[in-house]
């Protein structure tokens, strides 16, 4: 039987100081498919992008705002064909 291909997720927290589900969501036995690559929302980010390829992006955004709006045109301008889903409190 052959191995399940993972599926390879960026992670982008605005605050990743702030607590939020979705991390241990991402990490429970159920989703053990997912090969999670966290990151904070500035530059570093884009530096994971650049120098790895993911399956999807997930954007974990307190408020959806005009800041929030241009993180995801500037992430979709640098991998356009990047599925990127954004998740929010609100």
């Amino acid at each position: 039987m052959a191995p399940k291909s993972r599926i390879r997720v960026l992670f982008i927290e605005e605050r990743p100081s702030e607590s939020s589900r979705l991390p241990a969501l991402l990490a429970e036995p159920e989703a053990s498919i997912l090969e999670v690559s966290m990151a904070s929302w500035d530059p570093e980010a884009l530096k994971r992008v650049a120098g790895k390829r993911f399956d999807v992006a997930l954007l974990d955004f307190a408020v959806i705002d005009a800041r929030a709006i241009a993180t995801v045109k500037q992430l979709h301008g640098r991998i356009a064909l990047l599925p990127i889903v954004v998740v929010s409190d609100h």
